[in-house]
């Protein structure tokens, strides 16, 4: 998943209330939680004509592909870099990366709130079971590996995960974490020292069922699920494929192809487009759009 941010303009104790609401109205829901399927949001990406990133905003779109509208984190669209949202547990919150932090809003839109940058670049976010706490990626120096760091609220410092690289992160309901490490996948438990490698042949960009008892990840652009295990490997995909996230109800998966976002269920049935690529403001001469970095909301 790729990493975008913006500036800020929130304050360190009204980031701590955000991530502490989100406790307080816990419930089992998130793309890897159980619930009723909600939103699907996502980045629209626009990149010039040396491919670098010009903007990135926030979209979310109904799970049928009705609804789609932007997700009010910045003023103006144009100079926006937010991107990388993720639902909390309950999808009442949706953390996102804003350029070189972290940053939350309110499903709705409102409350939004960037908080104080801990790293070089943290990204990346991906929300504790309960909602208390938020993985990330980050480096400490320039040179140093990303690893996997753990927020507890906007004032708290942070507790690395990783030591010896990591990125990608995914947090299970079983409070176990998922990330990259060299190509392939490692899991651990949020409060251990040491990660089990889940794959040996390549993996990325895992994300846990909603009952833990799964995962979906990239291999070779394409998209697999395993059994937390190891076994049970299944192709879910063989046209392409890559970001894959779970639907609340564990019967489909989102994924991205070819800069549009897509839908196809755990029996590889059901394929079909949710959002197209289209920009959300008019294209300069050489530019394009891409949308990347789904994540499923869960309603109760």
């Amino acid at each position: 998943m790729t990493p975008q941010r913006k500036r800020a303009r929130g304050a360190a104790a009204a980031g701590a209330v955000v991530i502490a609401a989100a406790l307080s109205a816990a419930g089992p829901a998130q793309a890897a939680f159980p619930g009723n399927n909600g939103r699907v949001a996502f980045s629209n990406q626009t990149f010039g004509t040396s491919n670098q990133l010009v903007r990135s905003n926030i979209e979310t779109v109904n799970a049928d592909g009705s609804g789609r509208a932007l997700f009010p984190t910045c003023r103006r669209r144009r100079t926006c870099g937010d991107g990388d949202p993720t639902w909390s547990p309950n999808g009442s919150l949706l953390a996102f990366a804003s350029r070189t932090r972290l940053g939350t809003a309110a499903a709705n839109g409102s409350n939004v709130d960037r908080l104080r940058r801990r790293t070089q670049s943290d990204g990346q976010p991906a929300w504790a079971p309960d909602g208390s706490r938020l993985a990330f990626t980050g480096q400490l120096s320039p040179t140093s590996p990303t690893n996997v760091f753990i927020l507890g609220c906007a004032g708290c410092g942070i507790t690395p995960l990783t030591f010896r690289g990591g990125t990608e992160s995914a947090w299970s309901s079983t409070n176990r974490v998922a990330f990259t490490r060299k190509g392939n996948i490692y899991t651990m438990a949020s409060t251990a020292k040491r990660a089990k490698r889940l794959t040996f042949k390549g993996g990325t960009q895992a994300d846990w069922s909603p009952h833990a008892s799964k995962l979906a990840f990239v291999r070779k652009g394409n998209i697999y699920t395993v059994r937390r295990s190891g076994k049970g490997l299944k192709k879910i995909t063989g046209a392409g494929g890559t970001q894959p996230v779970w639907s609340p109800d564990a019967k489909q998966l989102a994924f991205v192809r070819r800069g549009a976002i897509w839908v196809v269920g755990t029996d590889k049935q059901g394929l079909r487009q949710l959002a197209a690529p289209v920009p959300v403001v008019p294209l300069s001469t050489g530019q394009s759009v891409r949308l990347a970095a789904p994540s499923w909301q869960a309603v109760q």
